[in-house]
């Protein structure tokens, strides 16, 4: 069993290493997935090593940046089960890329309101930011916001030189291309705000596995007809709230056809909470682009600075995108809609990129993490730190590949990888063993490691009966001696 202070130990030095912005993101990801339901004590080991960081952070900050942001968060709080990180191919209703609200927010400070802002910071500084005093504040300044939106979306609807001359006011044609859902979602927040009050706190895909009617059930369908019956253009908003409290970002079409009446993809189409799907699809394309992301910072990682943390990243996005693909086609299938269908086809494709870019090369990185220099070098007998991150990576994103190959589409791939790893394993493992028999000291002790990681990678794709193999050649050379766990 890994010491539970060793990995705390680990987790803390990741996030020492990521930027401040990375690291804030990693855990509001991980505390709204906590708020989903997520039990899994991975999150919890994370978030506990994470708050001594945080509140460190915070106290080196809270006299300037943080305290100064405060007034800023609080208006734009209502918008916060909207905002995402990544930039989606097109705009759809309830996705705010979280960037944007600083643009708009430069706009509001320096052309809507100066001078109530200047006022507004006094006012809380000499509160020491009490919470209500914040509260208040925010609430009738962003009524300010929301006329001032509301005038220049109003404004942009006139000739090009108009609308031109509006987007570069606000921060671009990318914040102006926002502002329509910002206005909409902030003046309609009372009705938002009372549809999440009527949600269970959880929405599990158990509620909506069948036909039968549950509470949850019920209570998810009574409280998304009472709005939409009066409000039908909310129904992007209401699916964005709805990801927050489902434990499956693909509930949104099984809701979306019980909402309709009839779980049929052509029905849910044609209704009025196709848009729901719509959102769906957009967590899915999240995903590729999470996964995508990660992969080019791992890639631009010095080994000793978030190489870890980035490659986890890779992994969660792959796992999710694999559960949240298999639900969508063997819960609902969006596949009977040819404009669902294409869009799947587009997202698979882009995962299917990323899952083989990981997976093809694996064995080139495998063989360089198990070489052990004959001569010690500048970091000793040690591993290529980047090299066996980047192997772990790609065998726990070839194992999730290997679940549902042909799904993903990247059967081939995972036949050829499959194969060139096992061989790099067997040849590697065999020359360790030889070279274990003549060698002493610490280039014996690295060996060893080396045979060790050997045996946990294969552990990850190929089971116990060849790991047994690993084992009993291990066993040969050194015999039964205590050694540490791979974790």
């Amino acid at each position: 069993m890994v010491d539970q202070s060793l990995m705390t130990l680990k987790v803390r030095s990741y996030l020492g290493a990521l930027s401040r912005n990375a690291c804030d993101m990693l855990i509001r990801n991980l505390e709204a997935s906590r708020e989903r339901g997520d039990t899994d004590p991975q999150v919890e080991l994370i978030l506990d090593a994470a708050r001594p960081l945080l509140r460190k952070r915070a106290g080196n900050d809270q006299p300037r940046a943080h305290r100064k942001n405060l007034l800023k968060r609080a208006i734009f709080l209502p918008l916060e089960p909207y905002l995402i990180t990544e930039e989606l191919p097109r705009k759809l209703p309830g996705r705010i890329r979280r960037a944007r609200l600083d643009a708009m927010w430069t706009w509001v400070e320096r052309d809507v309101m100066p001078d109530s802002i200047a006022e507004a910071q006094t006012l809380l500084a000499q509160s020491d930011y009490d919470p209500d005093v914040v509260g208040r504040t925010a609430q009738k300044l962003r009524e300010v916001v929301v006329a001032a939106i509301g005038d220049v979306l109003e404004e942009a609807r006139g000739p090009g030189v108009a609308h031109q001359r509006v987007a570069y006011r606000v921060g671009g044609e990318d914040v102006l291309s926002e502002l329509g859902d910002i206005h909409g979602i902030l003046k309609a927040d009372a009705v938002l705000e009372g549809f999440a009050t009527n949600l269970p706190p959880v929405i599990t895909r158990r509620s909506f596995a069948t036909r039968e009617a549950s509470k949850t059930r019920a209570q998810v369908i009574d409280a998304l007809k009472l709005v939409v019956d009066d409000h039908p253009g909310h129904v992007g908003w209401l699916a964005a709230i709805l990801l927050w409290r489902c434990d499956d970002p693909a509930l949104l079409a099984r809701i979306a056809g019980a909402a309709t009446g009839l779980a049929q993809p052509q029905a849910i189409h044609s209704g009025p909470y196709a848009e729901m799907v719509e959102i769906a699809l957009s967590e899915l394309r999240r995903y590729v682009l999470m996964a995508q992301e990660a992969v080019t910072d791992a890639a631009a990682e010095e080994p000793a600075h978030g190489v870890e943390w980035q490659s986890e990243a890779v992994v969660v996005a792959v796992s999710r995108y694999h559960d949240q693909f298999r639900e969508m086609r063997t819960g609902i299938d969006l596949r009977e809609v040819s404009e669902w269908r294409q869009e799947l086809e587009r997202i698979n494709r882009d995962m299917a990129d990323v899952i083989c870019g990981q997976i093809s090369e694996a064995h080139r990185h495998i063989h360089k993490a198990l070489q052990v220099p004959r001569e010690a070098e500048e970091g000793g007998f040690g591993p290529d730190v980047a090299a066996a991150a980047t192997s772990y990576r790609a065998l726990r994103v070839l194992y999730i590949a290997c679940k549902s190959p042909d799904m993903l589409a990247v059967s081939e791939t995972v036949t050829k990888a499959r194969r060139a790893i096992e061989q790099v394993l067997d040849i590697a493992s065999r020359s360790l063993v030889d070279e274990l028999r003549a060698a002493v000291g610490a280039r014996r002790e690295a060996l060893k490691a080396a045979l060790d990681r050997a045996i946990a990678y294969a552990a990850i794709v190929f089971g116990d009966d060849y790991v047994e193999v690993l084992k009993k050649r291990r066993t040969a050379v050194i015999g039964e001696e205590r050694r540490p766990l791979a974790s």
